[in-house]
């Protein structure tokens, strides 16, 4: 399985594990200063409805030697063609920012983006609101695994937030 399937299917588990949420609770302050993307998908579940899906992905700067800027809009469009491509006819993009995008046209950092959008996404006409957080990570185990982790939260409303769960990627399989 290439670095790419394994992302992708590492990442569905996540956003699908969503009957096992914790608590609920206010946007965590560490997206602040975060780099940010966004994703508008339409998910189509088969003999139910379309929804319009927004999803947030921040990648943090500084965790052991954070993510470049380049790497983040690399690592972005990684996600945004994974889950096109593996959702078929089910999911399509209706549009994205890269993080580049979002840093020099609207000059906001994740907590800034999750803040306004938090609180108005569904009167922009989208039914769940999804935020992703990527930071590199070393795994404690025997021995050392650099890894690529993100922690999936699903949006409840105004500034409050649903942790669904969290994945970890070898870095080695990650392009």
């Amino acid at each position: 399985m290439t670095g790419r399937a394994i992302t992708l299917v590492a990442l569905m588990l996540v956003l699908l594990c969503v009957p096992v949420l914790v608590d609920a609770a206010s946007l965590p302050d560490y997206f602040s200063g975060e780099r940010v993307g966004a994703l508008c998908l339409r998910a189509t579940i088969p003999g139910l409805s379309t929804l319009n899906v927004l999803v947030q992905i921040n990648f943090d700067k500084t965790t052991n030697g954070g993510i470049t800027l380049a790497r983040a809009d690399s690592l972005f469009q990684l996600i945004t063609t994974s889950i096109t491509s593996f959702g078929g006819t089910l999911v399509r993009s209706c549009g994205a920012f890269k993080p580049s995008q979002i840093d020099s046209q609207f000059h906001l950092d994740a907590l800034q983006v999750a803040k306004q959008l938090t609180g108005n996404y569904q009167s922009q006409g989208f039914q769940l609101y999804f935020i992703l957080d990527a930071y590199n990570w070393t795994a404690p185990n025997p021995t050392t695994v650099d890894v690529l982790r993100a922690d999936a939260f699903l949006v409840n409303g105004s500034n409050n937030v649903t942790y669904v769960g969290s994945v970890d990627i070898l870095k080695s399989l990650v392009p």
